[in-house]
């Protein structure tokens, strides 16, 4: 099974991926191949450049590009087995990355949300650089270009992807609570 997620940052992606990779799963990031570009051009991984290389890409070459670039990693991993192998696909922002996964056999969108008092909480905690004192106003707008507002359809769309998901976590709750709802996902599938 290919499990793909979305949901905005610090509701929980990281540690549903964690779990997965527990669990037999293999790990790739659409993010892994922003902070590739970011590399090369040897630009800072703040999230605003990587954000800004993301949209710029697919702005380039499709709305859609990191999530045919994972599929043909995939692919070409697996070869004539494609389709039967065991991936957790972390960081689709945008439905045309949904689209391009789902063509992968066996794959499920799921998606991850949380409250905002939540997210900042969760941001403030994990003391990425730059986020130590980050203010609630400043998540907000944060959420919403992730969600979307004034961006175009090759930005990050992250609302849109969560309306598109076939499976929804709420996790507002501890690692072990948010393992239990996991443990039921992957037996549901």
């Amino acid at each position: 099974m290919y499990v793909a997620l979305t949901g905005y940052m610090g509701t929980g992606k990281g540690a549903i991926a964690k779990k997965l990779e527990t669990l037999g799963y293999r790990y790739i990031s659409l993010s892994d191949m922003i902070r590739e570009e970011a590399d090369k051009r040897g630009v800072e991984h703040s999230r605003g450049n990587l954000q800004d290389i993301g949209n710029e890409l697919r702005n380039t070459h499709g709305p859609g590009v990191f999530g045919l670039r994972v599929r043909e990693k995939i692919e070409g991993e697996e070869g004539a087995l494609f389709g039967t192998g065991k991936w957790i696909i972390d960081g689709v922002r945008n439905p045309s990355e949904a689209t391009e996964i789902k063509r992968i056999p066996n794959s499920k969108l799921l998606a991850v949300t949380a409250s905002l008092p939540t997210i900042t909480e969760r941001i403030r905690s994990r003391k990425r650089p730059g986020e130590e004192n980050i203010t609630k106003e400043e998540v907000f707008e944060r959420l919403k270009k992730e969600s979307g507002v004034g961006e175009d359809e090759t930005g990050q769309q992250v609302q849109k992807c969560l309306d598109v998901s076939e499976f929804l976590i709420i996790n507002e709750g501890s690692l072990e609570e948010l393992d239990k709802k996991l443990d039921l996902f992957v037996k549901s599938t």
